[in-house]
């Protein structure tokens, strides 16, 4: 059931690639619709992130070594885990996994990471998890890294806005 899903997936997106379409108005909307399952539609949004994963390797480009393993694994892991889904950033982890693992090995250790009780809340988009990290992450920084600590308040940046 779930290749299919991915495999049907995959089709929509091609089919959907009719130029004049913004692509930030398909990706919410993509991440908004549910089904009964849980998020495995977010696997809609994978195609938009892979091109912004490390573009200056090319590696996860379109036609790229690793874009169609990177792809898979991110899908796979939506469907492992429909309660989460694809979730923006995921793209990351799972391509440095990638650079150094073959791609089972890579599933695996992205699926070994991001189901840690530490990292789950915060893929989840639990409020209470997301605080109590920046909160923290700002702890740590102030204290090992004071001059960092002060840039990021004077340029106003949470560390909300950037530890997911």
């Amino acid at each position: 059931i779930h290749k299919q899903q991915a495999l049907d997936a995959r089709r929509a997106e091609a089919l959907r690639g009719a130029p004049g379409v913004p692509v930030l108005v398909t990706a919410l909307a993509a991440s908004q619709r549910r089904s009964a399952h849980g998020r495995e539609r977010s696997t809609e949004c994978i195609p938009f992130d892979l091109p912004r994963t490390f573009p200056t390797l090319a590696f996860f480009h379109e036609g790229g070594p690793l874009h169609e393993d990177c792809a898979r694994i991110l899908e796979a892991y939506t469907f492992y885990r429909p309660d989460i889904g694809y979730v923006q950033g995921m793209n990351y982890l799972a391509a440095v996994l990638l650079l150094y693992l073959p791609a089972y090995a890579a599933f695996v250790g992205l699926c070994n990471l991001l189901n840690a009780p530490s990292v789950l809340g915060l893929y989840r988009l639990e409020p209470s998890a997301v605080q109590c990290r920046a909160r923290v992450f700002r702890e740590l920084c102030q204290t090992q890294l004071p001059k960092v600590a002060r840039v990021l308040e004077e340029a106003g940046l949470t560390a909300e806005m950037f530890l997911i």
